[in-house]
């Protein structure tokens, strides 16, 4: 069940600039990561540029989505 809002996608060469920018590194541990993430949730800002996206591991993107 999706419970983060409204439906958005990123396109698949923003995600690829995003992780190569990290380096495919989590930028909350330090361990490898894959995950794009917003920094501020797209519900509240709607905002899917570079400066607002990070890479994460699995684990760190499942508890900063308890935390919201």
């Amino acid at each position: 069940m999706f419970t983060g809002g409204k439906w958005y996608s990123q396109s698949l060469e923003l995600k690829q600039w995003v992780r190569e920018r990290d380096h495919y590194t989590c930028q909350l541990c330090g361990e490898e990561g894959y995950i794009v993430d917003h920094i501020i949730p797209w519900r509240v800002s709607h905002d899917s540029t570079v400066v607002n996206l990070r890479v994460l591991c699995h684990s760190c993107n499942l508890k900063t989505r308890r935390l919201t």
